[in-house]
């Protein structure tokens, strides 16, 4: 059941909690635009668990050759030393912008950026390798599977969970108004409360959950 009068309420504080993609864009900038979780203060916990992962990421570059073929758009088949670029001089895009699978369509992009300048929308991301990110944060391409052991560890899901409860508590948002739609694996990350409102649709790996977002929750807000 969706309260469509509260959640049309444009005084009304909202978050929507999506996943982040396997396929990524290339390219970026030097110099990163944005990062809201950079207040150790608020996120320490979340920040702790970034550059934890961080150096776990290294040590997997450096380890497991193997795991860093990947296919990327434009670059064919990429290996440990492309990834090993993006570390030491890094490129930054929005989040929005580098992901690049189902739930970032063009159309989806577009209604994301209107609905949080319109519609009190606020928008973070499940990510493997950072955790938590506002979408408009700036990443580095990268390759880490939101499962990959050892990064996905109670501690590390714990802070994830607290990153997230902690942005509800400063930006006034009530958990009647959180929304995600995740699925099973990315649940099991974030660990999501009972009062939250799931919007995933278990059919099609995805694709009819985001359909939902383009097509019915997003546009009526």
């Amino acid at each position: 059941y969706l309260d469509w009068d509260k959640i049309q309420d444009k005084n009304e504080r909202k978050l929507l909690i999506i996943c982040c993609a396997d396929s990524k864009n290339i390219d970026g900038v030097k110099i990163p635009e944005n990062n809201i979780f950079n207040n150790q203060d608020l996120y320490n916990n979340l920040i702790d668990a970034r550059i934890l992962r961080n150096a776990q990421y290294n040590q997997l570059r450096n380890n497991n050759f193997d795991y860093f073929i990947k296919y990327r758009n434009g670059l064919g088949n990429v290996n440990v030393e492309y990834f090993k670029e993006q570390l030491q001089n890094p490129l930054f895009m929005p989040a929005f912008k580098r992901y690049d699978g189902i739930f970032y369509s063009p159309e989806l992009r577009k209604l994301y950026i209107e609905k949080n300048r319109d519609s009190n929308l606020h928008i973070l991301i499940i990510s493997g390798l950072y955790g938590v990110l506002e979408f408009r944060d700036s990443i580095i391409d990268y390759h880490l599977e939101i499962n990959r052991i050892p990064f996905w560890t109670q501690p590390n899901n714990i802070s994830i969970l607290n990153a997230v409860k902690k942005y509800i508590e400063v930006n006034d948002i009530s958990n009647e108004m959180v929304f995600y739609s995740l699925s099973n694996i990315y649940n099991d990350a974030l660990k999501p409360i009972e009062e939250w409102i799931n919007l995933s649709i278990p059919i099609g790996r995805g694709h009819t959950s985001a359909r939902f977002l383009e097509q019915e929750f997003l546009p009526r807000l």
